[in-house]
């Protein structure tokens, strides 16, 4: 099975285990920081979308992130998946005075928390261990070499890797394939507002990864007014989403609207020697 449909990613797959194709991912959605009307909003959405995976974000504010979690599980009852996310914000005290929340809501994974060199973190992780909940590295992460560090100090069980941080297909991959080598779980991530060239790189990512935890991504028909390519790269009820066809990443960039959505006072001219 080729998953792919391309040549470029076909001259990836060389390096990279074919046992983990997938012509099928299933991604998911974040849930802002925002006020609680508007995060029912949100998940009314997301129920309506039939997604399962979701992102919750976090803030330095426990009051504020116990009432988002109430107003997410007063629409998403049963059957979903939750993962929240502070951004790296907490410090010690914060991050214990969740642990009841986490436990309560059932949230699955904890994603990067704090650093790893604040006081109290070693505790913490393990008490999401015990918990069974899993740590998750993501801004920590950026590269092998980082990766290499966090599984040496063995706080974390998961790593979120993200094509555009890590440098690419190749990195990307490499990065994932150490992960499984040492056991360790991941999920392929997104930033919110990528365009459509980099939704469909993304795309090509999550079908050579179908052992991923989580996919995010996929976004672009739900929150850019305008695209830079012909296709609208999104996901269909239920995250569902599989190859695109056609040549290289499967998208063409729309020229006119790349060039009238450019900034020319950021333009950069390469010269060669």
């Amino acid at each position: 099975m080729d998953a792919l449909g391309n040549s470029q990613n076909r001259y990836l797959a060389e390096y990279f285990p074919k046992d983990f194709y997938t012509d099928k991912v299933y991604y998911g959605a974040a849930v802002t920081l925002t006020h609680q009307e508007r995060v029912k909003e949100m998940c009314e959405f997301f129920h309506m979308l039939g997604l399962k995976h979701l992102k919750i974000k976090m803030s330095q504010d426990f009051q504020q992130n116990s009432e988002t979690m109430e107003a997410v599980s007063s629409v998403l009852r049963e059957g979903y998946e939750f993962r929240i996310d502070p951004n790296g914000i907490w410090d010690r005290d914060m991050a214990f005075q969740h642990i009841p929340l986490i436990e309560k809501h059932k949230v699955k994974v904890v994603e990067e928390p704090m650093t790893d060199d604040v006081p109290g973190f070693a505790q913490f992780a393990e008490n999401l261990r015990s918990m069974d909940v899993l740590l998750m590295a993501c801004q920590s992460a950026p590269t092998l070499e980082d990766v290499e560090r966090i599984i040496k100090k063995g706080y974390h069980n998961m790593v979120n890797v993200k094509l555009s941080r890590s440098g690419g297909f190749r990195r990307s991959l490499k990065i994932i394939q150490h992960l499984r080598n040492k056991g360790l779980s991941f999920q392929i991530g997104a930033n919110l507002g990528e365009s459509g060239v980099l939704s469909a790189a993304g795309r090509v990512l999550s079908l050579l990864c179908g052992d991923a935890k989580y996919y995010d991504g996929s976004y672009d028909q739900f929150i850019l007014k305008e695209n830079i390519t012909t296709e609208h790269v999104s996901f269909g009820h239920g995250g569902e989403a599989g190859p695109l066809n056609g040549p290289g990443l499967g998208v063409e960039v729309n020229r006119q609207t790349l060039e009238r959505l450019t900034d020319p006072s950021n333009r950069i001219t390469i010269k060669r020697a």
